[in-house]
């Protein structure tokens, strides 16, 4: 997800000749704080295993609106991969011609799960999992992505634990997931601390 804000944002920047972000201009801060309606993310209802065909619908729909305040409008489509063979289906014509200012932005897991008509029209990024001080580094410079208050030690602390996520490391600075995190910690200390001495 994050590095979805990122391309739409770098799409749109209003900072000529660079490739990324300048995270400064009002399309960007418009995306990093969550505030523009052309960023719409597309995610399974509650209690659903699968992203149905009226939800792809409704996206479709909406694409063929165009977007509202940016230069482009963005559908970032959260585990596409659940996505069921129905709904891939009847997003295929609205995938292969999009308007011209819209793109699509798919997160998954496993893109085997994707049909093939859907993998041919999209370009593949793999991801890896980041090192805790590469977060630290990019939530230093993000710093709406974080409450208020949040400090060095426990953002270093949420980036650990996070999986090489940032996105799950900056939900993890909230202070109530934080407090569960410090919790787990300090449960794992005792019991090390009770094998160390026994």
């Amino acid at each position: 997800m994050t590095l979805a804000l990122e391309i739409a944002a770098a799409a749109v920047c209003l900072r000529e000749g660079h490739d990324l972000p300048c995270g400064e201009c009002k399309h960007c801060r418009r995306i990093f704080e969550g505030i523009t309606p052309d960023i719409v993310i597309v995610r399974r209802e509650e209690k659903k295993t699968q992203i149905t065909v009226d939800a792809v619908r409704a996206m479709s729909e909406q694409a063929r609106n165009g977007p509202c305040e940016l230069p482009m409008l963005f559908f970032i489509i959260e585990e596409a991969d659940t996505m069921n063979p129905q709904a891939q289906n009847a997003w295929l014509l609205t995938l292969e011609n999009p308007p011209e200012d819209v793109a699509f932005i798919l997160l998954c897991e496993n893109e085997r799960n994707l049909l093939e008509t859907v993998r041919s029209r999209a370009p593949t990024f793999r991801m890896q999992k980041f090192e805790p001080s590469d977060i630290v580094s990019y939530l230093r410079t993000h710093r709406s992505l974080l409450p208020q208050g949040c400090d060095e030690a426990l953002i270093y602390e949420c980036a650990t634990a996070s999986g090489g996520s940032i996105g799950r490391s900056a939900e993890l600075c909230d202070p109530q997931r934080s407090a569960e995190l410090i919790q787990k910690r300090e449960l794992a200390l005792d019991a090390v601390r009770s094998v160390v001495q026994s």
